[in-house]
């Protein structure tokens, strides 16, 4: 699935950017790398916690790391008063989730394994997961006053991850072993606002409104018995209506025909259930857990491009 996702994703970015060559001899374009530091908690963090879909669940304790990431970015001016851009982000390192949670539930096969002694469960969990994130944003920006452009946007995104854990409860103690996905894509509108304080120095911050649906897909397996090496998979469809935000501050060494950046982005993207699937000996799965839970993704982005005019 990741290499499918992979190859889509590269497909559509190199196909925004078979724009660039026919535009770049008569107008003007940028091509050029963006690299971003990111900070990320995603919606689907409390079902890794174990703090949500259970008959009781609390994270007593977490802790999340960022990552690196890194890839191509491109400008082109298509038409008189039209731009398009993209970027394409891909982690060069995981983001990693480490917590420590309280649950209780009941499980149909856990009542099938010797010694467990009843269907009622409750543990410490004590995890790690590990997730690699794919982005791409696609754009087209028209402007509507000297300093404002109109935006129009389109993006996907793709995350991969796998994490285990140790579970001591009752009667005494085993192991979680855990792959999961996430995707989303959805269309954006919004405004940038942009203004140059001397020739090159160009200050620019936008907002836009992000429409997007999905779907994250678990798949779990238990080791402390026979019973319980029989997969777990879960899936929760859902929609999300939420808001884009950067920063952004560029030069322009006109004699190297490069341009220079750094900035901010945060993205904020709340959740409605729309789909729930589950397997049926997990007795106290609770559907629409996704439901009012809020992804927040962001950091600080840099990088430089060769401008062709």
């Amino acid at each position: 699935m990741k290499k499918i996702v992979v190859v889509v994703v590269s497909a559509m970015f190199a196909g925004a950017l078979l724009f660039v060559p026919t535009a770049s001899h008569a107008v003007d374009a940028k091509l050029g790398i963006n690299m971003m530091g990111d900070w990320w908690k995603p919606a689907f963090l409390p079902f890794l916690q174990e703090e949500s879909a259970k008959l009781m669940g609390s994270n007593m304790e977490d802790e999340l790391d960022g990552s690196f990431m890194f890839g191509p970015m491109f400008w082109v001016n298509v038409a008189s008063g039209w731009n398009i851009g993209g970027q394409m982000l891909f982690g060069l390192s995981r983001n990693k989730f480490e917590y420590t949670s309280l649950a209780l539930d009941a499980d149909l096969l856990r009542w099938l394994s010797p010694g467990w002694g009843g269907l009622l469960g409750g543990y410490f969990d004590i995890g790690e997961s590990k997730c690699r994130r794919y982005d791409l944003d696609l754009y087209a920006e028209h402007p509507v006053h000297k300093y404002v452009d109109l935006t129009i946007g389109l993006r996907f995104n793709y995350d991969d991850g796998e994490g285990d854990s140790f579970r001591f409860g009752t009667p005494w103690f085993d192991m979680k072993q855990e792959e999961y996905s996430a995707w989303y894509f959805g269309p954006s509108i919004g405004a940038q606002f942009h203004y140059e304080f001397v020739e090159g120095l160009v200050l620019s911050t936008g907002a836009a409104l992000t429409f997007q649906f999905g779907e994250f897909d678990s798949e779990r397996r238990y080791l402390d018995s026979f019973w319980t090496l029989v997969p777990y998979d879960y899936t929760a469809g859902y929609v999300c209506i939420g808001f884009d935000m950067n920063l952004k501050l560029s030069y322009y060494i006109k004699p190297a025909h490069l341009e220079v950046f750094v900035g901010g982005r945060y993205q904020v993207l709340p959740h409605i259930a729309a789909s729930d699937d589950s397997p049926v000996y997990d007795l106290t799965y609770k559907d629409g857990w996704i439901d009012g839970e809020v992804e927040h993704w962001g950091g600080i982005f840099f990088g430089a491009a060769y401008r062709f005019r």
